[in-house]
């Protein structure tokens, strides 16, 4: 007898009727109803292995036992950002010039993509702040992007405007 993909579902799907059988439910009268609740179980489990495939809990857990150093994000660079997500950035663009702001959106990838970033700010060499006036968002292309800088907290930013 071979033992192939379907006669695995087929095992999985009759342990679950005779799970649910055995409440007190019969199952195998509404055809209907079975399906429902296959399509269900199968939604669940999507929704509960993109979540923990997304917030990196599988991979945290394989770091945390010495098997592996990845992350379940796209690069290093999502990861980054993903894993500082209640900072300030200060992103370092070519030509010297670098942009204070909160990051609303990131690349997952930087070839060809984009920062969104709110709350903008242009900082001079002094690290003085320029609000850009009338902007409420800005969208930096990743290739213009040299450095990212992380702030931890707004209590790194002095009441004058500058950053420490």
């Amino acid at each position: 007898m071979a033992v192939g993909r379907n006669s695995t579902k087929s095992r999985i799907a009759q342990s679950f009727f005779w799970a649910i059988s055995h409440t007190g439910w019969d199952v195998h009268s509404n055809k209907f109803f079975e399906i429902f609740i296959l399509a269900l179980v199968s939604v669940v489990f999507g929704l509960v292995f993109a979540s923990i495939w997304n917030a990196d809990t599988l991979h945290r857990l394989l770091r945390s036992w010495k098997i592996t150093r990845q992350s379940s994000y796209q690069s290093a660079q999502y990861s980054a950002f993903a894993h500082h997500g209640d900072c300030y950035v200060v992103l370092h663009l070519k030509g010297q010039r670098r942009l204070y702001g909160w990051p609303k959106e990131w690349p997952s990838r930087p070839e060809d993509q984009h920062f969104l970033i709110e709350e903008c700010e242009w900082l001079k060499d002094d690290n003085d702040r320029t609000p850009l006036e009338g902007v409420s968002h800005i969208l930096v292309s990743a290739a213009e992007v040299e450095m990212v800088e992380f702030l931890h907290s707004t209590e790194q930013i002095q009441e004058n405007g500058n950053i420490l």
